[in-house]
């Protein structure tokens, strides 16, 4: 028995239950390839039960560069991307190739291929993808990328080069949470807390540059290597007045060097002091630096981070940076790849497509989600109805987060699913109301 799916003939295998193609779909696709017809021929591919790619390309594999690229990008639309590889190749469109292996997450290949073709940062970013962290920092730093390098090397547990690399850039914040990163294991470790030390400092926070000064000292122990960072923690207490943790110190260095450097003078001068609270307290406390994290109970509260632990929104608010629109002023221009993704934390902000508003959005929605996901530019733009505060959430460090872990990207994907979900039950509303 034989029924019709467009224009071509299935015969109806009854032991099967399933339509079985008959030869003539080859013909068929080649017809609707050499008429031009992509579409239809992506549909007659598509169609079948069976692989018959090697046999459609064997077709077309002595044809024209014009009909290969047809034939490429009718591969291409089923989303076979082995064969559409094969088609491309011929054609010598390594560009398209490349794009290929990294839709079909073989970022080596696409690096490579990125590689060979000078696209260098294409290149570095597949390089990451495919974990060779190495090969993707040396060229990151070819193209000057620097935020990448240090993602790169914080991968690779190199903390140290990553924070001289962000120290050299101006980049504190990066270079503190890297220094903070360094294992006591580490033999840069009591280097790592001076340099911490020293960047809080610079900012005006001492007593948070002892705190840690005085944790390290704790983590890593007394060594001929850690007499330094014992030192400096000395030198900061005597300087803010906590003379009993410095006696402490100083007194502790002389248990394996009584005569660094000038402890032996400074132990002198502060015996005696005022009395403090003991070392102990005053390591356990937070001070300051608990304080920097709290405002990620603003991130807990917004929808789309509402499977998130609290692990898990910190990373998230530590790629978050705050910015204020005026009213009238465009967050998302339609055509154009957002930097990220968008929260809005106060005001009203519409989304218009050409000249009509179709939406409008407040506190705790977000924007800019599927550009994000897909890399494509938005359909609508959104702007600011109200003064409006916002979270950008940077777009590669949140992608780079999604490709390293799972469990984090199933909870996003599923969010976002949700979410769409209930946007499109929202159109469908106003839609059955006009």
């Amino acid at each position: 028995m034989s029924q019709m799916f467009r224009e071509i003939e299935f015969e109806f295998d009854e032991s099967q239950g399933s339509f079985v193609p008959t030869s003539k779909i080859i013909n068929y696709i080649k017809n609707y390839i050499i008429s031009g017809n992509v579409e239809e021929a992506v549909s007659a591919y598509q169609s079948c039960k069976e692989d018959i790619g090697e046999l459609v390309f064997n077709e077309f594999k002595s044809s024209s560069k014009v009909t290969l690229r047809t034939v490429g990008e009718m591969f291409k639309q089923a989303r076979d991307y082995n064969m559409a590889i094969k088609c491309f190749t011929l054609t010598q469109n390594f560009e398209e190739v490349a794009r290929l292996y990294e839709k079909n997450y073989e970022f080596d290949k696409a690096a490579q291929m990125y590689e060979k073709l000078n696209m260098l940062d294409n290149a570095a970013q597949n390089y990451e993808r495919a974990k060779q962290y190495d090969r993707a920092i040396e060229l990151y730093r070819k193209t000057g990328n620097t935020e990448k390098v240090i993602a790169c090397e914080k991968a690779t547990g190199k903390f140290t080069d990553a924070a001289e690399q962000a120290i050299g850039s101006n980049m504190s914040a990066d270079a503190i949470e890297m220094l903070r990163k360094v294992p006591p294991n580490d033999e840069k470790f009591p280097d790592a807390r001076i340099k911490l030390a020293n960047l809080l400092v610079q900012k005006g926070n001492s007593a948070m540059a002892l705190k840690f000064l005085i944790e390290g000292c704790k983590m890593g122990g007394i060594s001929p290597r850690s007499l330094e960072m014992f030192y400096r923690a000395g030198v900061l207490a005597t300087e803010l007045n906590y003379k009993d943790h410095a006696i402490k110190l100083f007194k502790i260095i002389q248990s394996i060097s009584p005569d660094y450097r000038d402890v032996q003078d400074r132990l002198a001068f502060i015996e005696g002091g005022i009395k403090l609270p003991e070392l102990s307290q005053f390591v356990e406390e937070e001070g300051s630096y608990t304080s920097v994290m709290m405002d990620a109970d603003k991130i807990r509260k917004i929808p789309i981070f509402d499977m998130l632990n609290m692990n898990e929104l910190k990373m998230v608010y530590s790629m978050c940076t705050e910015k204020v629109f005026k009213p009238g002023e465009i967050l998302i221009k339609s055509g154009v790849i957002p930097e990220g993704l968008f929260v809005i934390r106060e005001g009203i902000v519409d989304v218009v497509v050409g000249e009509n508003t179709v939406a409008s959005l407040k506190d705790g929605d977000y924007i800019g989600e599927m550009s994000m996901i897909l890399n494509e530019p938005p359909s609508a733009s959104c702007i600011a109805h109200s003064q409006v505060k916002v979270y950008i959430i940077n777009r590669n460090k949140f992608m780079d987060m999604l490709d390293s872990d799972m469990q984090f990207a199933g909870k996003i994907f599923r969010m976002f699913a949700s979410e769409l979900s209930r946007r499109l039950a929202r159109t469908n509303k106003m839609l059955n109301e006009r």
